[in-house]
């Protein structure tokens, strides 16, 4: 056999076993794509939607000495469907609470009031089942209600959050609202979204 076959062939071989391979890629990629895409074709949703929502948030810092416990948190929200994406654009007003309690008995509790523009990506946008996933950019005012624990002031607030709405009204959503240093929580809500007329 010549050096020319040694060489050539298996690179040949080679070629032949990568378009293969990416052949197999594509399909697990456009598979993938189908996934995430809406099931079926988009259903019409109302261009407009206003939510009431409440729940509890942990906070995300630790601290020695200081446990960190379950508060409080209330919000409103109105969203405007994009008419050709699957996707809301949407403002917040949100007030939630870090809480802790220290080893001396004395509690701890710091309050964000934050104002953010929002955006989701819905799966399966208007059918009875309907994931999200999101993000929002926005500003936040910390204050100290009880104790002394961290700064207090205004600073940009950073909003990943995803859920799930059931039945076109009701939403279950994880999220966090990053912050201050101590004033920083993870928070799970539930929400009713009124809807204007399609």
């Amino acid at each position: 056999m010549s050096i020319f076959q040694l060489i050539v062939v298996p690179l040949h071989v080679n070629l032949q076993t990568n378009k293969i391979k990416m052949k197999k890629l594509q399909l697990v990629l456009c598979m993938a794509l189908m996934a995430v895409m809406p099931s079926r074709a988009q259903q019409s949703v109302a261009p407009f939607e206003f939510e009431v929502k409440a729940g509890t948030n942990l906070p995300l810092d630790s601290e020695s000495g200081i446990s960190n416990k379950l508060g409080v948190n209330l919000g409103l929200e109105s969203r405007w469907n994009l008419k050709r994406l699957p996707m809301d654009v949407g403002a917040e007003l949100y007030i939630g609470s870090a809480v802790r309690h220290a080893e001396d008995d004395k509690s701890l509790s710091n309050r964000t009031i934050s104002l953010a523009i929002l955006s989701d990506y819905q799966i399966n946008r208007g059918s009875k089942v309907s994931p999200f996933i999101g993000l929002g950019l926005g500003v936040a005012n910390c204050q100290q209600i009880k104790g002394s624990l961290g700064d207090e002031g205004t600073t940009l607030c950073i909003i990943p959050r995803a859920g799930v709405e059931f039945a076109r009204h009701l939403r279950l959503t994880l999220d966090a609202h990053i912050s201050k240093k101590y004033y920083s929580h993870v928070g799970l809500t539930i929400g009713y979204s009124f809807h204007s007329k399609k």
